[in-house]
């Protein structure tokens, strides 16, 4: 469940209200004798528009909380790509960037669009995979 999926069941609580008064509207129409008196009935439809406006409300922040957690992973992602390009432009020379490679690849050096480009490539290969 996600925060937004909270903030709905709580809207839907919000407007439990406005749903008892619509039930019992229909049951006074089918049993006249039924109904309360007038302020009853208004004052049961303030609680039910105030229910409603804090519903509104309610949704709006699920609508929040939903774009938020949609964000999130990008953010993520995001502060990844920073990362990789800290380490990627900030290594210490002699060994700028340096992977574990085998033994008879030791004076190898990559230039960041090489690691880019295997990078890229090896991302492309598993999304084919997939």
């Amino acid at each position: 469940m996600t925060p937004g999926d909270c903030f709905r069941e709580a809207a839907e609580i919000a407007m439990a209200e406005r749903r008892g008064l619509d039930a019992n509207k229909a049951a006074w129409s089918n049993n006249p004798i039924l109904t309360p008196d007038r302020e009853y009935i208004d004052d049961w439809e303030r609680r039910a528009e105030e229910g409603e406006h804090i519903a509104k409300a309610i949704l709006a922040r699920a609508a929040e909380e939903d774009q938020r957690s949609e964000a999130a992973p990008e953010a993520a992602t995001l502060a990844d790509a920073e990362r990789y390009r800290w380490l990627r432009d900030h290594s210490v020379p002699p060994h700028n960037f340096y992977l574990s490679v085998p033994e008879e690849f030791k004076d190898e050096r990559y230039t960041p669009q090489q690691v880019d480009a295997a990078i890229d490539a090896c991302i492309a290969a598993l999304r084919g995979k997939g």
